[in-house]
């Protein structure tokens, strides 16, 4: 419990990883161990056996779980039925010359006003959010009220602040 109290603390009093999360953490691996044994402390040579075999246990247990987590995270997007819950890479449309600007942050620009009115095609789904480039922007938009498939030709429509409508225009 009182491993748990320290990890309640660290989440949500002090933010961070630092140290009532790792006490939190080594508490709740000693209370592990702890568990798994009669004895509170090892005093005798069949004692301190039991007390190596149960640390090799949670040992392998932790290194298993880290394989396990690194399997997921390497075959998971291509698995049939898994294959949605990750998102992908967008499509890039056309082959840009590398010396073109590519941005998806707005640093720099003032006002993204002057895009009112230029035309350009989606990079991925707008579902209602997605990517447009806009000849050598590649930018963050918003459509306008419908779902837009990839290389979708759009235009701006309006911006509000940062946020960028678009809407379908039909090829």
């Amino acid at each position: 419990m009182i491993g748990l109290i320290c990890l309640a603390l660290e989440v949500f009093v002090f933010p961070g990883f630092g140290i009532f999360g790792m006490s939190g953490v080594l508490l709740m691996l000693s209370s592990i161990v702890m568990a798994s044994h009669t004895f509170i402390w090892p005093t005798h040579d069949y004692e301190y056996r039991e007390l190596g075999y149960t640390l090799l246990q949670v040992t392998g247990m932790l290194i298993a779980v880290g394989v396990g987590a690194a399997v997921l995270a390497r075959y998971l997007p291509s698995l049939p039925l898994f294959n949605r819950l990750v998102l992908r890479p967008e499509p890039w449309i056309a082959v840009e010359p590398a010396d073109s600007l590519t941005r998806s942050s707005y640093d720099g620009y003032e006002s993204l006003a002057f895009l009112i009115g230029e035309t350009g095609r989606t990079t991925s789904p707008l579902r209602p959010t997605g990517k447009a480039r806009f000849g050598n922007l590649l930018i963050d938009v918003t459509a306008d009220r419908v779902f837009v498939e990839p290389d979708t030709l759009v235009e701006v429509v309006d911006v509000q602040g940062s946020r960028i409508i678009v809407k379908r225009m039909v090829d």
